[in-house]
């Protein structure tokens, strides 16, 4: 009997120094005057603490602070000559609200989050915890804090832990308790399927009331640092207990740690011990065994992601290569069919207008000459088609080179329209030009050869899709941050909302392309596109099914 408890009493020991923050040295106190000042004036503390925190932190029976956090009170106090005291809160959130009334100085343990930090000022941690999940042994097991989607958990009201659950697991339900006991006792007696809590502070308690029936059913992706902490209005203080903690030798630390988490016995009572104690080392021994396989089974998925990682970059890099030699091997292909194609195309479209001319003789068949006007359509179409699929490579290629200069785009925009204005009319389309600026000639730099593409583009577009007697108007305007903007508006029969993506992807069509006079090659918006963004500027496409649509570029 007497090996085993020493086993386990130097087990405890092992795991809970270990668990220590590390980062305090030994190293004089040394106060400033300001700090000696206001320790004098303020002999007694006022501490907000936990009172069922055991043995992290509770209350003695001669009030005073006592556990873990009370022995670094005592040391501190003895080094700043001060006096720590009890606010008198009977739990944690009643603490809370002592520190924001201003009835307590300080609080002596608590994780170090953000929403703290706004009305607190921590010192260095002194203590790690680790979060685990607490059930009932013959409830089936939440391996992780996902099996506990949809069911119930158990919290202490005003812990940090309950807010960090609610914001990442919104789908676990919530029941907060006053205390420790409380969450645990609910678990026990099944009003609740877990609690999610700090492993040392629980097993104590599960020792304390005897419930055995609980025990660690998995992990959870928590983990805190108890410090204490001062009002943000008293700095002074502030930086007074961070110098004690400071001072706090590592030597000290595991005696105050040996003191609260090893276990005395007397040869005696040695079968007793281990009937009182027996639960709690049986949860840490599961905790420990628990985190082990966890590492294990990180450890592994880990080498398996890197082995995935690694896969995943190599069938990048050859997928990277293929695509090169695809596209080298497309702008190959197009630029040899570009002639191949061109020479036929230009005998088709030479001939049918030398026919419809007669030149040779006069043809009086209508129906040959209704023929020969669609071949020479048709030829002209293909021409466009192909000119199309050469750009949208090219810019796709990074082989289109722009002209940079500074040029007139209200004479841009005018000429656009001049060589829109037949196409319109024949439709009894108004086209006309709106200049909301201050400036009568518009100046932006720019590839102009391109930048009238785009508007023809633009303009070609709106007149097709325009009904007769309708309107087209190329506006030129400021935007409320001085950028120039370019427009295209018409109350054509517009595009659905879900269509837009569709239009602006190359060969995207949504408009019956049966219907002759609203044949498109699907390449026209995207290849405006194309060329604003190689500008580095931005293309904006609106649209109100059966009302209109507005194209847009701002340039600036």
């Amino acid at each position: 009997m007497i090996s085993y408890i020493k086993i386990v009493k130097y087990f405890l020991f092992l795991l809970f120094i270990s668990s220590l923050s590390t980062h305090a040295q030994d190293t004089p106190l040394s106060l400033t005057q300001e700090e000696r000042n206001w320790l004098r004036d303020n002999p007694e503390i006022l501490v907000a603490t936990d009172p069922t925190m055991q043995p992290m932190e509770f209350i003695g029976p001669n009030g005073e602070i006592s556990g873990i956090a009370g022995d670094y009170l005592k040391l501190m106090g003895e080094r700043l000559g001060v006096q720590f005291k009890w606010a008198g809160n009977n739990n944690w959130a009643e603490g809370l609200e002592k520190i924001h009334a201003g009835e307590a100085h300080m609080v002596s343990g608590a994780n170090n989050t953000p929403d703290r930090r706004e009305f607190l000022s921590f010192t260095d941690s002194y203590f790690k915890v680790s979060i685990v999940i607490f059930s009932r042994i013959d409830r089936e097991s939440f391996g992780n804090m996902d099996a506990l989607s949809g069911r119930t958990i158990s919290q202490v009201k005003g812990f940090s832990l309950s807010r960090l659950i609610r914001q990442e697991y919104p789908e676990i339900n919530i029941i907060e308790a006053e205390t420790t006991v409380e969450a645990l006792q609910m678990v026990a007696d099944g009003d609740v399927d877990a609690y999610v809590g700090n492993i040392s502070v629980a097993a104590y308690y599960i020792s304390e009331a005897g419930l055995h029936e609980l025990v660690v059913v998995g992990g959870a992706p928590y983990s805190g640092a108890n410090a204490m902490a001062a009002r943000k209005d008293l700095p002074l203080l502030a930086s007074s207990l961070q110098k004690a903690m400071s001072s706090i030798t590592p030597i000290e630390k595991a005696e105050i740690s040996r003191k609260w988490l090893s276990l005395n016995y007397n040869i005696t009572d040695g079968w007793d011990y281990v009937v009182r104690w027996g639960p709690f080392v049986l949860i840490i021994i599961l905790a420990i065994l628990y985190r082990n396989y966890s590492l294990q089974q990180e450890i592994r998925m880990r080498k398996a992601a890197q082995s995935e990682l690694a896969l995943s970059r190599e069938k990048e890099t050859i997928a990277r290569l293929d695509a090169e030699k695809a596209n080298n091997a497309k702008s190959n292909f197009l630029a040899n069919m570009s002639h191949e194609l061109r020479t036929p195309l230009n005998a088709i479209i030479g001939f049918s207008e030398t026919m419809s001319g007669g030149v040779y003789g006069e043809i009086k068949e209508p129906k040959y000459i209704e023929y020969l006007s669609d071949i020479r359509d048709s030829g002209k179409h293909l021409e466009k088609v192909i000119d199309d699929i050469l750009d949208l490579s090219k810019i796709e290629a990074g082989k289109w080179e722009l002209n940079n200069t500074e040029f007139s785009l209200t004479e841009c925009a005018e000429t656009a329209i001049m060589m829109l204005e037949i196409q319109a009319e024949s439709k009894g389309i108004t086209l006309k030009l709106e200049n909301l600026t201050d400036e009568d000639d518009v100046r932006i730099n720019g590839d102009k050869n391109t930048y009238k593409r785009v508007l023809i583009n633009l303009l070609s577009n709106a007149v097709k899709f325009t009904n007769k007697d309708g309107l087209i108007i190329c506006r030129i305007e400021k935007t409320p941050s001085g950028q120039v903007m370019l427009s295209v508006i018409d109350d054509g029969v517009g595009i659905k909302k879900e269509d837009i993506e569709t239009v602006l992807t190359p060969f995207g069509q949504v408009h019956d392309i049966n219907q002759k006079n609203k044949a498109g090659t699907g390449l026209g918006l995207p290849i405006v596109k194309q060329i604003v963004e190689l500008h580095g500027h931005t293309f904006d496409l609106k649209s109100d099914f059966g009302k209109g649509t507005t194209a847009s570029v701002i340039i600036g």
